[in-house]
Order: C-alpha cells, then sequence, then structure tokens
C-alpha cells in the first residue's frame, strides 16, 4: 500500500470531503469512494483489509479493487502521496510579487490637488498634478470617498508628462498610460492591491457580492462570465453593492469585506444596463485592458462587510435561463478556482476555518441567456431569506 504525505489533511464534507495539501496549498475535493479510500489508505491497512472496508460500507465485490487502485493512481498523480523512492520533489512554489519595480523618481512634481479615499481600512491620499485627471477616476471611487484633509496609510501620485500618465507609489513608478484614458486601469491595482496587502484575510476571491434580506450573494466568475453585469443590475432592483470585482474572506473566516469600488461595466455590457442607469452614457470612457469601459457608481448605500449564504457561478449561455444547485465538494473546488491570491501560507487551522465557512454556503450554478430571466432567478434567493 502506498503512504499518504504528512502534510495533507482530510476534511469531512457532506458525503466526501476535501484533501488540503499543506506545503502546496491546495484543495482538492473527494466523494464518498474516494474519500472512504483515502481512510484506508491513512490508516496503513493492507490491500486485503482495506478492500473489505470498502465492501462493509456498500461497495460491489466486484468493482471495489478497480476503485482503491484507481483512487491511489488518482491520489499519486495529483501529488498526495509519498513519492515511491525517485527523489522526484514538487516544484517550487510560486510567489506573487506584486506590481513590478519601474523607475524611481528624482522627485516628485508639485500636486494641483489631493483627494483621499479609504479602501477596507487603509487611507490612501493621491495628488494629481493636473485638475482635469480628477473626473478620469471620481466615478470609479464615488463610494470610498473621504475628506480631503487628514493623514493617509499610502500616498501615490498621478503625473501627466507630455499627455502620458504616470502613476506612482511611494517614489516609485508602479504604471505608465499612454493618455488619460487609461488612468483608471493604472490607478485601481495601485491603490486596490496595497489595500488588500494590508487588510487581514483569508484569501482573496475574484467575485462579485450583493446583499438582500439576510441573503449574501457571491458570484465568482472570470472575466466575461457576466457578473458585473448581474451585480449591477441586482444594485438598481434593490439589493445592496457590495462589490463586482474582488472579495475578501476575513480572517476570522466568517464574514466577507469589500472595497465597493464603482463596477466596471464592459462595451457589450452597456445597453444592458442603460434602461437601469441612463446616466451610464454620461461616465467617460476608458481604456482596460485593451477594451472600452465605463466605471458605474452604485445607487444607494454600499456595504463593505457581508455575511455569504448563496455562492452563484454566472454562466452566458444561448439557450434559456436556468439556476440549478451543485454540491458543496463541487462548489468549492469551483470557488477556489476563483481564488486570486493567499496573503500567507495556509496552515490546517486556516484550512479547517476556510472549509467551515463553506458549510453554511448554498452553491449554485446560473446558465442565463438574457438579463431580466437571471435577475428573475436570483430574485428567488433574495426572497427565500426573507
Amino acid at each position: 500500500m502506498t503512504t499518504p504525505q504528512s502534510d495533507v489533511h482530510f476534511l469531512e464534507i457532506d458525503e466526501g470531503g476535501v484533501l488540503f495539501h499543506e506545503r502546496r496549498q491546495r484543495f482538492y475535493g473527494l466523494n464518498a469512494t474516494a474519500a472512504l479510500c483515502w481512510a484506508v489508505l491513512s490508516e496503513g491497512l493492507p490491500e486485503s483489509a482495506a478492500l473489505a472496508e470498502l465492501a462493509a460500507a456498500g461497495a460491489p465485490e466486484a468493482d471495489a479493487l478497480d476503485w482503491l487502485r484507481s483512487s491511489i493512481e488518482i491520489f499519486r498523480t495529483e501529488g498526495f502521496l509519498e513519492p515511491a523512492g525517485d527523489g522526484s520533489a514538487d516544484p517550487p512554489l510560486l510567489n506573487d510579487a506584486g506590481p513590478a519595480a519601474g523607475q524611481r523618481l528624482e522627485r516628485i512634481p508639485p500636486c494641483a490637488l489631493y483627494r483621499r479615499w479609504r479602501l477596507f481600512d487603509v487611507m490612501i491620499r493621491v495628488g494629481f498634478t493636473t485638475n482635469a485627471l480628477l473626473p478620469r477616476v471620481a466615478g470609479m471611487l464615488a463610494r470610498v470617498a473621504q475628506p480631503a484633509e487628514g493623514s493617509a496609510d499610502i500616498e501615490i501620485t498621478v503625473i501627466e508628462v507630455g499627455g502620458r500618465i504616470l502613476v506612482a507609489r511611494d517614489g516609485l513608478v508602479v504604471g505608465v498610460a499612454p493618455d488619460a484614458a487609461g488612468l483608471a486601469a493604472l490607478l485601481e491595482p495601485a491603490m486596490l492591491r496595497r489595500a488588500i496587502d494590508a487588510t487581514p484575510h483569508l484569501l482573496a476571491l475574484h467575485a462579485g457580492v450583493a446583499a438582500r434580506n439576510g441573503c449574501g450573494l457571491v458570484l465568482p466568475g472570470p472575466s466575461g462570465s457576466g457578473k458585473t453585469t448581474l451585480i449591477a443590475a441586482l444594485a438598481a432592483s434593490g439589493w445592496t453593492y457590495g462589490t463586482d470585482e474582488t472579495t475578501l474572506l476575513a480572517a476570522d473566516g466568517k464574514e466577507l469585506r469589500m472595497a465597493p469600488l464603482s463596477a466596471c461595466v464592459k462595451e457589450g455590457s452597456w445597453p444592458l444596463l442603460v434602461q437601469h442607469y441612463p446616466s451610464l452614457l454620461d461616465e467617460p470612457i476608458q481604456e482596460r485592458g485593451g477594451r472600452r469601459v465605463r466605471y458605474l457608481p452604485p445607487p444607494g448605500p454600499a456595504i463593505e462587510r457581508c455575511r455569504a449564504t448563496h455562492v452563484v457561478f454566472p454562466r452566458r449561455t444561448e439557450s434559456g435561463t436556468r439556476l440549478r444547485p451543485i454540491g458543496r465538494i463541487e462548489g468549492i473546488e469551483r470557488l477556489l478556482a476563483e481564488c486570486v491570491s493567499i496573503p500567507q501560507r495556509l496552515g490546517l487551522p486556516e484550512a479547517v476555518r476556510l472549509v467551515d465557512w463553506t458549510r453554511g454556503l448554498s452553491f449554485h450554478e446560473l446558465a442565463f441567456a438574457d438579463l431580466p430571466g437571471a435577475l428573475a432567478a436570483l430574485q428567488v434567493l433574495g426572497d427565500s431569506k426573507s
């Protein structure tokens, strides 16, 4: 029989569970059969005893051996078992070093005005060398604005030089745009990354958040999945806006934290949202990742903390709209696939807090072909918590 690695931990969930590889900072979901196979490996049982355990749990005698050996092969392939004496080792972990180092300025030019914004618990002061640049980012930062006077944790300077825009943090250039249309795409990460680094959390998710009637709705997904359009439309339909982009799971594993920057709406979604937000087309057009976008300030108040109750993975489709529940283990795997950063290596206590957090979540997938149908499906979740 093969030996599990000592830093791989099994966390039971529903009928199956999740393996947490502490050294590699990785989670892997197991169904009921795979979880049982892991259990017999962990107990160090010989193959005959392991097959007896599987049979006692209801595995057909003719299939038990194949199930066990197939599971062992998967565990070996996924790197959860001790190497078979070949001296192979896991590849080194890659660390996100954050923004690339650039030119250090000899001096900071005088600024025409300063503004302050708060992201999470971090106060950021931004100086602009010309007044004309502030309107380019005011809409994006509308819900996090603070009085201009006061102290700051981070100092950023936006500099115009011959039409080009430089964003400098602590005297170091962290981004350059060919013109003012690219300013928002530079300033947002310059502010957000430092604020995230300074905020205690278990992990950061690429996910939008909205809340209503005690329903904390999380919409994880890659760019193009529709989460920004859905979050913006929900905010116009009585939900409270949290974020459309980055969500932190707090260090205690109990609540989400958001910095409610305005929704970044791509050009293809402007016609869908203009009926809800006629002022959308008055917002300046920005360049972000080679795409034209507008930043949409949410209506009404915004939330910065939320207890999650539902996780819905949106997916655009050409045929119909359907909201279907998915299993917790699949939901955890898909949620962690949208993890954009982990501030420090997770140990077993942190992994337990993370998995315990998911026990209170209801996981769904939303395949939608039109915005009204998607909103109607999501409203059902909000109504269920009334």
